[in-house]
């Protein structure tokens, strides 16, 4: 796809997080649920339920950090 159209694709699915995250929200038939993707990296950094064009729930990451062992934080 030409860059020009990609960019008018992520401005069309474009979305905030509840933290206020920018992302590309996505869903497949015939669940409404979406992923949430980051526009710049392509992971999926969360996801959000939707019912009667509502969102009813969800999650996405904040932070990712690594750490050196198991109960470190970061």
């Amino acid at each position: 796809m030409p860059s020009k159209g990609l960019a008018s694709l992520h401005r069309a699915l474009a979305t905030e997080t509840a933290a206020g995250r920018r992302v590309v929200a996505v869903s497949g038939e015939p669940m409404r649920d979406q992923s949430l993707i980051d526009p710049q990296t392509y992971r999926i950094v969360g996801m959000r339920m939707v019912r009667g064009g509502k969102v009813v729930g969800g999650d996405s990451t904040v932070a990712r950090v690594v750490v050196d062992k198991a109960g470190d934080r970061g």
